[in-house]
């Protein structure tokens, strides 16, 4: 595409270089810029990976979340004072600042708006297969990104209060002055769903790049949305869907993991279905986070991932090295695994035991090594349960779920617990359910908005 004409292109620019210094709202359209015309144009915003698979909106979560721990001196080093507050989860964590999570799926969203108003300008084409592919796009990464400003800037969903807490606000036209408020939070999740239901209908089962969504993105991220509302016949509904199409698993037994980076491009990976990273910044890269021992010392001897996940530094740190990006960034797509320990777990909520053990089993099998591998057994459901949420916490690492997983388990005893971080001799805690697991709205947003701060 021609970068003087086609929009996505300057658009995409204009994003980069207003990164870091506006907020969403202050975002303005470029009056002179050239609209697109074609599908061809608008599939190629939705195209531009550099926008459409990262930034994800998961640098809060991972940096809020218990997979590590920061040492006093690279913590004093922070070069930005607001990475200092979020780590240890202050309650004005970022005053008066832009907040990446915020800004880059309002972003993505924009860009989502942008393709669908261009789709119905061109709902008549004859090429059919590609305007549903633009639309199906377009519906996934709106779906997705609403789901991820939800999991950080709304609280947990409660069947009991989701018609009256905040929800998010529901960008649903590409004019970015129109000032739309937060509803509640069932109607953003009721979006969510529509959006990913309608996506899954368009896009084919088998895109051609993984930087694409297919049906089985679409999928996944119902099934892990049902999954935050508690509607376990429905997770397994979409998880049952996703793996008729991808039930492959890596087997560790096959990868070299004394490499720095163990795993090979994801798009060799027949686990990763779509790819997708989160920012990195001065806390979020792999080579500054200190593994937790008591992480470390969950896995067992004979667990393939203590090989593959972590690595003895040069300065005494054990850091992670498990990215499924085969690179320093985290890895915050959609995979495989994954979806076996969602749909384990909601076999085990729903009462079939012998079901959760198989997919939890299919799934260890994968990753101790063969010459000592054992099935693991449970008596019953609720202890079939607490061997998946052990394992969701030792295979998922730095994927961006476990915040997800904090804010929700918590609200179940037995799961819940108060995280604990230690800087410069001083303590800080996150108890369970706590309102610091729901981050502020940015500040310049509620005043430009006139929302209502959560």
């Amino acid at each position: 595409m021609n970068i003087k004409t086609i929009l996505p292109l300057a658009l995409g620019l204009i994003i980069t270089l207003s990164a870091c210094k506006e907020s969403f709202l202050e975002l303005k359209q470029n009056k002179s810029l050239v609209i697109p015309t074609t599908l061809k144009d608008y599939q190629g915003l939705m195209d531009n990976t550099a926008v459409m698979n990262g930034p994800s909106g998961h640098t809060l979560g991972i940096i809020g979340a218990d997979e590590y721990f920061l040492t006093d001196a690279i913590y004093n080093a922070l070069p930005q004072p607001h990475l200092k507050t979020i780590y240890s989860w202050d309650k004005d964590p970022y005053p008066n600042t832009e907040v990446d999570d915020w800004n880059y799926n309002y972003w993505h969203i924009l860009y989502a708006n942008t393709a669908l108003s261009g789709a119905e300008k061109l709902k008549n084409s004859s090429d059919v297969e590609a305007l549903n592919n633009l639309k199906g796009c377009a519906l996934f990464h709106r779906g997705l990104n609403f789901y991820q400003l939800a999991q950080t800037f709304c609280k947990p969903y409660h069947a009991t209060t989701a018609s009256t807490d905040p929800g998010i606000p529901l960008r649903l036209e590409e004019d970015i002055n129109l000032t739309v408020g937060r509803g509640t939070l069932q109607q953003s999740y009721h979006q969510i769903i529509s959006d990913l239901e309608k996506a899954a209908a368009l896009l084919p089962a088998n895109p051609i790049v993984k930087f694409r969504p297919g049906k089985a993105a679409a999928y996944a991220m119902l099934a892990k949305t049902y999954l935050q509302m508690g509607e376990y016949e429905k997770v397994l509904e979409q998880a049952n869907k996703y793996l008729n199409i991808k039930s492959e698993l890596l087997d560790f037994n096959t990868v070299d993991l004394s490499p720095r980076y163990p795993f090979t491009d994801f798009n060799t990976n027949v686990e990763v279905i779509f790819v997708l990273s989160p920012l990195n910044n001065a806390v979020t890269g792999t080579t500054r986070v200190n593994i937790l021992p008591a992480l470390i010392n969950s896995y067992a001897a004979n667990d393939l991932r203590k090989q593959a996940y972590f690595l003895n530094n040069t300065d005494g740190r054990v850091i992670f090295k498990g990215s499924y990006r085969a690179s320093g960034g985290f890895f915050t797509g959609i995979a495989t695994d994954e979806l076996y320990l969602i749909r384990a777990e909601c076999f085990a909520r729903t009462n079939q035991t012998e079901k959760a053990l198989q997919d939890l089993n299919t799934l260890r099998k994968n990753r101790y090594a063969k010459a000592s591998y054992a099935d693991v057994r449970a008596a019953d459901a609720n202890a079939a349960l607490k061997l998946v949420i052990a394992e969701r916490r030792k295979e998922l690492l730095f994927r961006g779920t476990r915040w997800e997983d904090l804010r929700r388990l918590n609200q179940e005893a037995e799961f819940a617990i108060t995280l604990t971080r230690t800087i410069n001799g001083i303590t800080s805690m996150l108890a369970p359910n706590d309102n610091r697991y729901t981050w502020p709205v940015p500040d310049k947003e509620i005043t430009l908005s006139n929302l209502i701060q959560n």
